[in-house]
């Protein structure tokens, strides 16, 4: 629909300032995010560019019914809690210790989303089964 198509091109057009805001955090600041030592670039492009992002997700949430992506919003909690907490330092902490390389960083970040994509679900069916269904809400 014509509503639809506005809301994609609005999330496509804040997906690009938030890249660019990204990009312009990092280079302000001499490179690297790292989030376990508080470094987060230059503060005001980092944040707005957080909230650019919540909102695409807003929108794009919005204007979609694609199963998986409904069930990944649907269980969020865990999904927010845990991806930065626990799943990104296991990942990188197993690509060292078995010395895996990526020819490009942009390969390195989709599988990683995908292997955090499956273990969170994993661990979500999991937890939905158990008292601990308790910690998502439940």
């Amino acid at each position: 629909t014509k509503t639809r198509g506005k809301a994609f091109l609005t999330a496509i057009i804040l997906t690009l300032f938030n890249w660019t805001l990204t990009l312009l955090s990092f280079i302000t600041m001499g490179g690297g995010f790292n989030f376990y030592w508080n470094q987060y670039g230059m503060p005001l492009f980092t944040y707005s560019a957080a909230f650019i992002g919540i909102a695409v997700v807003i929108i794009v949430a919005k204007n979609i019914s694609f199963f998986p992506l409904k069930y990944v919003g649907e269980h969020s909690l865990l999904y927010f809690a845990w991806h930065q907490a626990i799943m990104i330092p296991l990942f990188d902490f197993f690509i060292d210790k078995y010395h895996i390389t990526f020819p490009v960083f942009a390969l390195k970040v989709a599988v990683e989303i995908l292997v955090i994509l499956l273990v969170l679900t994993i661990v979500n069916l999991i937890m939905e089964k158990t008292p601990l269904k308790i910690m998502l809400g439940k």
